[in-house]
């Protein structure tokens, strides 16, 4: 039975199959996987790319040892931030969302002191 990082999907990472040593990253936006990688290079942290083409969803995978895995992971999510778009993709929409949540608490604090000092 598999696990429910593996079921779901939770994280770009898992433990390399065959050498315990070693994590496995692993990108399928190849943009994003070439700023991991220079990202590594910045921070000097070895690592062995290997690029599966040959599949129906080409990936990007870096092998990297256990011992760099705290900072690979931190800049992981760094590259995962750069790359990220935006919740609400409408800047007026957040606004609007923005202005009718603050609206109704708002309301809701002035109906508390409305009916508590009545």
């Amino acid at each position: 039975m598999k696990s429910p990082e593996e079921l779901f999907n939770l994280v770009n990472y898992k433990e390399h199959p065959e050498n315990s040593d070693f994590m496995v990253f692993f990108h399928y936006n190849f943009e994003q996987g070439y700023f991991f990688e220079h990202l590594l290079k910045q921070n000097h942290i070895d690592h062995e790319l290997f690029i599966e083409d040959k599949v129906e969803k080409p990936v990007m995978l870096f092998g990297i040892r256990k011992r760099y895995f705290k900072k690979a992971e931190e800049l992981n999510n760094l590259s995962y931030a750069r790359f990220k778009k935006p919740f609400i993709p409408f800047k007026w929409l957040r606004v609007i969302i923005l202005v009718i949540t603050a609206s109704a608490i708002l309301f809701a604090i002035a109906g508390y002191f409305l009916s508590t000092y009545k």
